[in-house]
């Protein structure tokens, strides 16, 4: 996960900003405290189990994690990323 991209988004909750960090590249499961904790967008979802982590480590007081889901609708071949 970016250092920079954790930074930026403590120091726009300390100061009330609403800012919408997305994650750049694919994050492991010892890292997804640290997305359920402080941030509020995720793009890089990639399995199930990563999903229950989020959902299960979101504090209660904040909003549920907003997550962008990539479908491929025209059956064109690619390199397979999730595997349930």
């Amino acid at each position: 996960m970016c250092k920079r991209a954790l930074k930026n988004s403590i120091f726009a909750n300390n100061i009330k900003l609403n800012w919408n960090g997305i994650l750049s590249g694919r994050y492991n499961r010892d890292k997804t405290r640290l997305v359920a904790e402080y941030f509020r967008l995720d793009a890089n979802l990639e399995r199930a189990k990563i999903a229950d982590r989020l959902n299960e480590q979101r504090p209660p007081h904040k909003a549920p994690l907003n997550v962008l889901i990539q479908a491929n609708i025209s059956n064109e071949a690619v390199n397979p990323v999730y595997n349930g």
